[in-house]
C-alpha cells in the first residue's frame, strides 16, 4: 500500500516537471536579454600601474561572453552593444606571513574595474558599474615559489566572469 502511495507521488511529481519544462515557462541557469545578438569589446581603459593588463581581460573578456551567453563578439560598427570598461586599480594583498622570518606565504592579486554597457541602436546604458572585482591567491614561497603573474591570470579571469555575470537579466 505504501510503495503504491509512493509511486503514485513519484509519477504526479514527473508529470509536474515535465509540465513545467514543456511550456518554456520555467528554466534553469543564466538568461540573458534575447533582443540583443552582438557585443563590441574594445580594450579597456587602464589606470593601474600594471601593464598588458587591459589586453589579458579583453581577451578573457570576450572567451567568456562567448562561451557563457548567446551574444557573439563583434567589431563596433557591427555591434548591437558596445561594452567599455576601465582597470581602476590592481592591488596586492599580503593573507599570510611566515611567523618565524616575515617572509609572504600567501598572497592575493585584486583587480577593480569600472564597466558600461551600452545599446548603440538606442543609446541606452543597459549596466554600469563603477566597481566589479576580480581576484587570486598565490604563494610566491618555497616549495612552491608560484610568480605573481600566476595570480594576476587568475583575478582576471575572475574580473571576466564577474562581468558577464552583471549582463545577465535581472530577476
Amino acid at each position: 500500500m505504501m510503495l503504491k502511495h509512493a509511486s503514485l507521488l513519484l509519477l504526479a511529481a514527473m508529470a509536474l516537471l515535465s509540465g513545467c519544462a514543456s511550456d518554456g515557462a520555467y528554466k534553469t541557469g543564466e538568461t540573458f536579454d534575447p533582443n540583443i545578438h552582438t557585443v563590441a569589446v574594445p580594450i579597456f581603459a587602464n589606470r593601474s600601474f600594471f601593464r598588458e593588463t587591459e589586453f589579458q581581460l579583453s581577451e578573457a573578456l570576450i572567451k567568456e561572453i562567448e562561451s557563457r551567453t548567446p551574444y557573439k563578439v563583434t567589431r563596433g560598427s557591427d555591434a548591437d552593444t558596445m561594452l567599455t570598461g576601465t582597470i581602476v586599480r590592481v592591488d596586492k594583498r599580503l593573507l599570510s606571513r611566515d611567523f618565524d622570518s616575515g617572509v609572504t606565504q600567501e598572497a592575493q592579486v585584486v583587480i577593480t574595474a569600472s564597466i558600461e554597457w551600452k545599446d548603440l541602436r538606442t543609446g541606452k546604458i543597459i549596466r554600469k558599474r563603477s566597481s566589479v572585482v576580480g581576484a587570486a591567491e598565490y604563494v610566491p614561497r618555497a616549495p612552491v615559489g608560484e610568480p605573481e603573474e600566476v595570480a594576476r591570470y587568475g583575478a582576471v579571469s575572475e574580473l571576466a566572469r564577474e562581468i558577464v555575470s552583471v549582463m545577465r537579466n535581472d530577476w
